[in-house]
């Protein structure tokens, strides 16, 4: 054999060493990635879909109280931004303290402060708003909020500015849905016509109760502020009348206009 080719079959051979080291390097280096290429694509699929799922937007109004419901919170979210209303007036109690929170939602959860120093935390899902809103002045309160049903148009979180003497007030109302106000269904005209003879409270097979909204059954919490002076005021508490004209009248202010918040807007 020449010593050309030689050289060449020593090449082939030194090539096909490299090629087998190679292979068995890449082979190490798998089973010490835990398996397969696609075992690694599905792993990475699934991190994305938990990390997507962390991070869904969450929108819509709650309403909700702390556990001894005196003071009382709405909220509304349109998946970015939050806005906030907590107040402990309510038709036989004056308030004592109105505040408004605006803020940024951070997968799911908001933490932001006032000029005036109060703060608030709050963890958002879709069933419900809870945290804390701690007040300058000293009190601190944990809360739960609920979502508002779909179909409870007249639930959720009410706001109202007005210029008297150059004077301005913020008024804000949260209007609880009758699920949450205890609401207690009472038997409609058709079910009482309806009712089988010789019974008591019963009604006919066919026949539904339905709960009446009047004044005395819609239950809302709320306050209007001095800007200039700081004074929290008691704020009457709203119909739905009221609510159906967009329009309440304070005693010694006058007529506010009424505007229901948007989700993330006030």
């Amino acid at each position: 054999m020449t010593p050309k080719r030689r050289g060449t079959v020593f090449l082939l051979t030194l090539c096909c060493a490299l090629s087998l080291l190679l292979a068995s390097c890449g082979s190490n280096k798998l089973a010490l990635t835990g398996g397969s290429s696609a075992q690694t694509t599905q792993g990475l699929s699934a991190l994305e879909t938990a990390t997507s799922t962390a991070t869904t937007n969450i929108t819509g109004g709650f309403v909700g109280s702390d556990s001894s419901k005196t003071d009382w919170i709405g909220l509304s979210s349109n998946g970015h931004r939050l806005v906030v209303f907590t107040s402990d007036g309510m038709p036989d109690t004056p308030p004592t303290f109105a505040q408004w929170f605006r803020g940024t939602i951070k997968q799911n959860s908001v933490e932001t402060s006032t000029n005036n120093g109060d703060h608030l935390t709050v963890r958002l899902t879709r069933e419900t708003a809870s945290g804390t809103v701690t007040l300058k002045k000293g009190k601190t309160f944990r809360f739960v909020a609920y979502a508002i049903p779909v179909n409870t148009s007249m639930a959720g979180l009410y706001t109202s500015e007005r210029t008297i003497k150059k004077e301005q007030y913020l008024a804000g109302w949260i209007v609880i849905p009758p699920a949450r106000n205890s609401l207690t269904p009472t038997p409609s005209t058709t079910a009482i016509r309806n009712r089988t003879p010789g019974t008591t409270g019963r009604l006919s097979p066919g026949a539904t109760a339905t709960p009446t909204v009047t004044a005395s059954t819609l239950q809302s919490a709320g306050a209007i502020m001095n800007q200039q002076t700081g004074k929290v005021i008691k704020a009457p508490a709203l119909t739905p009348q009221d609510l159906a004209s967009k329009q309440v009248t304070v005693p010694d202010l006058g007529t506010f206009n009424l505007h229901q918040c948007q989700p993330g807007q006030c």
